[in-house]
């Protein structure tokens, strides 16, 4: 029996004319002596830092073994202990925390450094009293969490430990003493606004801190991951439960109450609509602008807006059948993905006259694109369309089989995709990384690149004929410059 047409290896026609032009900067020769866990690639995919482990000399007679901070293939400083970096959104700041070398004694200092300079410094040791004695503690736990920068990159959070209490720190201003911070801290799309949730009390109460004061707070209980800020940075919105009774509080109104709220709020690109998923009784239903949608047994994913912000998708299950509802009208039936799981595959295109998502019959997954079916395969996953909006493109598994799926056409078949489809800036060219028997490739345009042990950093596009990788050959890692001639 031969081997059926949809298994066979496929290999995709690289467009006439194109061509590669591969340079490669070697940033670290030997990947052996970096910390488990460490590496980190910077959003743009083209600056790495890590810890490394090597000797350091305390004195004449005395070597110690300490974690070297090291950026871009350059040593930075040598420490006691230390945090995984952790790179600003526009790639052009490094920030840690750490112990220096030489702090011994009654306390235990971790500095938090931002471009090699010390920002902050928290000496960890408290105080305790057991069995009547006063005892003096140094704690060796993690102290230092959820380091992060703004949007913006300029400005900089994280939570603190001190002692069995925890504190926030934004742009080196500690803020007030909690029992414990919630999920770290949200900042503003804008950057201009920071908010975060902490308990007091023993956990029996909550506390939120709105641009570094505490609010009133009207209920019983928060949803720590509920709390949105829109995009402009004017709105804040989070969901709250009081007498068990779920509500949104929006710019510090309570807004209308149900039986349960099952999404975060959702704010639309231009910040003026507001939209999330409430139950009623055993119904199921969307709240955009405050009007309620048809009801359903179970909402299977949280409204979407389109980025024009005048169109609306959803989809809900009513007796055992799914239908995607686009502008307020159904489409099509499909069997539902299961009770109480939300699908996230339901975009529009950028210019908003578009829409695809992922759908379920039969045991198998349709990919439906402006009404048109696509598939079916085993799983989808990575649903995008191109900037231009012309083009759509997916990650499909048929039998163990990874291949994308570009404009309905299936491409070359991998072992994994591990990358999802890219588009370039003008949306000629697209990309992904494609892995086979060990070995990863960046396949531009149906042209397969040369074979790598893996794609550290994801390929990310320069422009309309440049794009850009870390990977890994032989324990070194490079920084690939791939150039494409059309």
């Amino acid at each position: 029996m031969g081997i059926p047409r949809f298994l066979r290896a496929r290999k995709e026609t690289p467009k006439s004319g194109l061509g590669r032009s591969v340079s490669e900067q070697l940033i670290w020769k030997n990947t052996d002596s970096l910390v488990p866990g460490s590496l980190r690639v910077s959003p743009n995919s083209r600056r790495v830092a890590f810890l490394k482990l090597e000797e350091y000399q305390v004195s004449p007679f005395t070597m110690i073994d300490a974690g070297w901070m090291v950026i871009d293939g350059k040593f930075e400083d040598a420490y006691q202990r230390a945090q995984a970096p952790v790179f600003s959104p526009d790639s052009k700041r490094v920030a840690y925390a750490a112990v220096k070398i030489g702090t011994f004694g009654p306390s235990l200092d971790w500095s938090v450094i931002v471009d090699g300079e010390e920002v902050g410094r928290h000496t960890f040791a408290f105080d305790e009293e057991e069995g009547g004695i006063s005892i003096h503690r140094i704690t060796h736990d993690p102290i230092i969490y959820d380091l992060m920068f703004s949007p913006n990159s300029q400005r900089l959070a994280y939570v603190v430990q001190r002692g069995d209490k925890q504190l926030v720190v934004v742009d080196g201003v500690e803020g007030e003493k909690f029992d414990h911070i919630f999920r770290g801290i949200f900042f503003s799309p804008n950057s201009e606004r920071t908010a975060y949730l902490a308990s007091a009390k023993q956990g029996l109460g909550y506390v939120l801190v709105l641009d570094g004061k505490k609010e009133e707070i009207k209920a019983d209980i928060i949803e720590p991951a509920s709390l949105a800020f829109s995009p402009d940075g004017k709105r804040f919105a989070y969901v709250a439960r009081k007498d068990q009774k779920w509500f949104l509080i929006l710019d510090g109104a309570s807004l209308k109450e149900y039986d349960e709220i099952i999404t975060s709020p959702i704010f639309s690109p231009d910040s003026q609509r507001l939209a999330f998923v409430a139950r009623q009784g055993s119904k199921y239903f969307a709240v955009i602008d405050g009007a309620e949608s048809e009801k359903y047994d179970f909402m299977c994913s949280p409204p979407v807006f389109s980025p024009d912000c005048r169109r609306m998708a959803y989809r809900g299950e009513q007796d055992d059948r799914e239908v995607v509802v686009i502008d307020g009208e159904a489409n099509g039936e499909f069997d539902p993905v299961g009770k109480g799981v939300l699908s996230l595959s339901l975009i529009f295109s950028p210019d908003s006259k578009r829409v695809a998502y992922s759908a379920h019959r039969d045991g198998k997954v349709l990919v439906v694109v402006d009404g048109k079916q696509e598939g079916p395969y085993n799983s989808v996953y990575s649903l995008v369309f191109s900037h231009d909006s012309r083009q759509v493109g997916y990650t499909a598994v048929r039998n163990s089989i990874h291949f994308v799926v570009l404009n309905g056409e299936g491409r070359t078949n991998y072992d994994e995709v591990r990358e999802g489809v890219i588009f370039s800036p003008g949306s000629r060219l697209y990309a992904y990384v494609g892995a086979r028997a060990n070995k990863a490739y960046v396949v531009v345009n149906g042209l397969e690149g040369k074979p790598w042990n893996k794609i550290v950093g994801p390929p990310v596009f320069d422009d309309s004929q440049g794009l850009h990788y870390v990977a890994l050959r032989a324990k070194s890692l490079y920084l690939v410059e791939d150039s494409v001639a059309l």
